[in-house]
């Protein structure tokens, strides 16, 4: 794990050393922190409009061989939208050491799991003939609909089937030579967020409760619940749901006021496993969700000054 790497960029060949070193290594809380290059040379981050819910492929340039290889994918991907220490900085225990010119290594996205596959073994090669110098491809959503994408994300995805059909006990360790990312696109997202609504509405029984669906309202929650024996007595619930088994989301600002502002009403509803055929739901108030989760903003709204 944190291996030299390998590539042709001239940084790397210098040093010997890159943040992808660290991609596909467990974080001290156990999910996956991976960095993918900036994007057009500004030291910008890649940032999608819709930043979870992601299948990220990585793939990596050999410096003696063509092609572009696939090193690995990580699912349900949380981008952040710029670079951040990895949280191994933020434990004694677990403190990663310095970047070459004595920085934090960094990461740009998180999943709760990831592959690694060794492209040595069993190698998945294309030419990269269409992404020229560029970091990151958004095959799918993003406003991208190019056809080569589509078939490169179609084959992309038959190699992840193929290996999920196997049931492979595939090692996950430090990537090493990975120069990149690819990106699938997100529409599993909205597959996840139906199933946690439905399942958070089979959880309050149409014979006891009223639930009106405020979702394209954007008033701050998701669903309105209603007692049917006492209309005054209601919950304003806020939906999140994730595929995988860990609990993790993003809350926009008007959804985070809300919850401050109407305590007793609110509450979080955390399904699990949404899409699988025991999804494991969780509902908190706001004491409760500020307390079983790390909490921290990392986008503002900047308006010009008059």
């Amino acid at each position: 794990m944190g291996s030299p790497v390998e590539a042709a960029h001239k940084h790397v060949r210098k040093f010997k050393d890159g943040h992808e070193k660290y991609n596909f290594l467990r974080g001290p809380d156990g999910r996956f922190y991976a960095y993918a290059p900036p994007v057009g040379g500004f030291e910008v981050a890649p940032k999608p409009r819709n930043l979870e819910g992601w299948l990220v492929f990585s793939v990596a340039k050999s410096p003696h061989r063509p092609g572009l290889y696939l090193t690995g994918w990580y699912e349900d991907a949380t981008f952040e939208g710029t670079y951040t220490p990895r949280p191994e900085y933020l434990s004694r225990r677990t403190a990663l050491p310095l970047d070459a010119h004595g920085g934090e290594f960094s990461y740009t996205l998180s999943a709760d799991d990831a592959v690694q596959i060794d492209p040595n073994v069993e190698p998945f090669v294309f030419p990269g003939d269409h992404m020229k110098r560029s970091p990151i491809y958004y095959l799918r959503g993003n406003g991208e609909k190019a056809e080569w994408c589509a078939k490169l994300a179609q084959k992309l995805l038959a190699v992840r089937r193929r290996y999920l059909n196997e049931n492979r006990s595939v090692e996950i360790r430090g990537a090493g030579s990975g120069s990149g990312g690819i990106c699938s696109d997100p529409e599993r997202r909205k597959e996840v967020e139906e199933a946690a609504v439905t399942t958070v509405k089979k959880h309050f029984p149409k014979s006891k409760f009223e639930i009106d669906d405020r979702q394209m309202d954007k008033c701050g929650f998701d669903l309105l619940v209603r007692s049917k024996s006492d209309p005054r007595d209601e919950l304003h619930i806020e939906v999140k749901g994730t595929q995988n088994a860990n609990p993790h989301f993003l809350m926009s600002h008007r959804e985070y006021a809300y919850m401050l502002a109407n305590v007793r009403h609110w509450r979080l509803a955390m399904v699990t496993n949404a899409l699988t055929k025991s999804p494991k739901l969780e509902i908190l108030n706001a004491q409760e969700a500020q307390a079983r989760f790390f909490w921290k903003e990392f986008t503002w709204h900047a308006t010009a000054k008059p």
